[in-house]
């Protein structure tokens, strides 16, 4: 669809700075846009781009001076990443799903279903389930028994979603994730081989939560699993029975959290991060990539690092002192060849 600048700036909330009725036709990667497309410079690493490419309209800070002649468009905001968040949602939009049921899909008598759900081919859904208003299931999703499903959330291609699992709204599941299944929660018996013990509880995810590609949620014990609203889950997660994860927190790829850890509401998790089991981490905290955490904790908004996990600070001198002990053990060397020699 064609926009005018004045147009996406009312809805980005910016300030033009140039032709106000200059169209484009939709968002580019700064990298690959010209004339007609709009895109935007948050990173100053890329902005030879912006002179190179000379993109129609371009969303920038309202500091931001061109060093080199543009003929574009420019709309100054005070956050560059939440601006180009409104204008992405916004071409997002346009992408509206049919509302309407595929002839091959099977669904149980039971299933009670809102208005304008659409669900996709060879789609299956168990009785007793219930999809609120504009949920949209695409091709081939199984949904087993008792789930409940809330308003205007997308499950995407692939993905199973075990029984009694309750998902809320607004919330998107990406393809070939597992919800629901069971733990790796095993007994050994008096013969030494190791005996299920099953998982009768259940997953609750919250509302505004999206969840990546062939990422796991295990089902609980007992009780539930819990993800909190508006937490973000990357690709290839995995969350094991009974972890509670509070609101608003963010978890990167490879990410492995054991059975019965509790997680805060507003924290960063970076990739491949390990968390045992039966542990508490704190409201706001900072995980730093491939931390390993083995101990609880309990100060909020603190930074770790490290594997096992200390504060970022105390990890950073460690660091520091051991490339000091490399350059000290080389004088030292060199020292002892000269004594050698004498």
């Amino acid at each position: 669809m064609k926009m005018t600048a004045g147009q996406i700036a009312t809805i980005i909330e910016g300030r033009i700075d140039g032709d106000t009725e200059r169209q484009v036709v939709g968002p580019a990667k700064i990298e690959e846009a010209n004339k007609h497309h709009i895109s935007f410079l948050a990173n100053l690493k890329y902005e030879e781009y912006a002179y190179q490419n000379q993109p129609g309209i371009l969303i920038v800070s309202d500091d931001f001076e061109a060093k080199k002649p543009l003929d574009t468009t420019l709309i100054r905001v005070e956050s560059v990443y939440l601006s180009v968040q409104k204008l992405l949602k916004m071409f997002a939009a346009e992408r509206v799903h049919d509302g309407r049921v595929d002839a091959s899909a099977q669904l149980h008598q039971d299933v009670q279903i809102g208005e304008h759900v659409s669900i996709g081919a060879y789609t299956v859904i168990d009785q007793n389930v219930i999809l609120g208003e504009g949920v949209n299931i695409h091709p081939h999703v199984h949904i087993a028994q008792n789930v409940k499903i809330g308003p205007r959330t997308t499950i995407h291609s692939g993905v199973r979603i075990y029984p009694d699992t309750v998902i809320g709204s607004d919330c998107i599941i990406h393809s070939n994730s597992v919800i629901g299944s069971d733990g790796f929660g095993f007994a050994k018996n008096e013969e030494g081989f190791f005996d299920k013990i099953e998982h009768i509880g259940n997953v609750v995810i919250g509302d505004h939560v999206e969840i990546g590609a062939n990422t796991t949620i295990d089902r609980a014990v007992m009780g539930s699993t819990i993800i909190g609203s508006y937490v973000k889950l990357d690709n290839l997660i995995q969350i094991a029975h009974n972890v509670e994860i509070g609101e608003s927190t963010a978890i990167a790829s490879q990410t492995g959290i054991a059975g019965s850890t509790k997680i805060g509401a507003h924290c960063l998790i970076g990739g491949q991060v390990a968390i045992i089991g039966h542990i508490r981490i704190a409201d706001g905290v900072q995980l730093a990539a491939k931390t390993g955490v083995a101990q609880n904790i309990t100060k909020p908004h603190s930074k770790w690092a490290g594997s096992p996990a200390v504060p970022s600070t105390q990890f950073i001198r460690s660091h520091l002192m051991l490339h000091k002990l490399k350059a000290l053990w080389t004088d030292v060397s060199k020292i002892k060849k000269q004594l050698k020699t004498k």
